[in-house]
């Protein structure tokens, strides 16, 4: 288990770690090289830590209706996290009036065994998993909060998709 310090919390990582030394994800020219290796559309058996790399753009719903959560049209850029090769870093965005914002960073571990990264984050006023897998030529993403793992959000991305294209599966 693996914990480091985000901007607004802790994020923990299923995943063992020797050193927890700080580092900030590699250039875009390191992402590059690295996404040129691999492919979203793979079969999900060549699913490795590095194919989730590169720039996705899709959607995040609100599971819970009825509350302050709204849906999205996001940008999700995932890179390298040189001091974790196991994991990857997750840079998420959301499209408002015309332009992506911040919604905040994060490292991913990666379970080779279900095809999955993943992040669970705690901070004083929440406990949530993020999870993520690809699913043919797409990523897909649940958040759930814990411990009771009632399900927050469900988002689906595509790979260099144009942000404002709002047609859904």
């Amino acid at each position: 288990m693996k914990t480091f310090r985000t901007a607004v919390g802790l994020c923990v990582l299923a995943v063992s770690c020797a050193s927890l030394a700080a580092a900030a994800p590699a250039p875009r020219s390191a992402l590059s090289k690295v996404r040129k290796t691999t492919t979203a559309s793979a079969p999900d058996t060549a699913v490795t830590l590095t194919s989730i790399l590169g720039i996705w753009h899709g959607h995040s719903d609100c599971l819970q209706k009825g509350t302050a959560c709204h849906d999205e049209i996001v940008e999700y850029h995932f890179q390298p996290y040189p001091a974790h090769p196991d994991s990857v870093w997750l840079d998420a965005k959301k499209l408002v009036a015309g332009r992506y914002q911040s919604m905040g960073e994060m490292g991913f571990g990666f379970d080779a065994a279900t095809r999955t990264w993943s992040c669970e984050y705690v901070n004083p006023h929440t406990h949530i998993l993020w999870s993520f897998q690809i699913a043919g030529k797409k990523i897909v993403g649940s958040l759930v909060s814990l411990p009771e793992r009632t399900p927050l959000r469900h988002a689906e991305a595509v790979f260099g998709m144009d942000p404002k294209v709002k047609e859904r599966d």
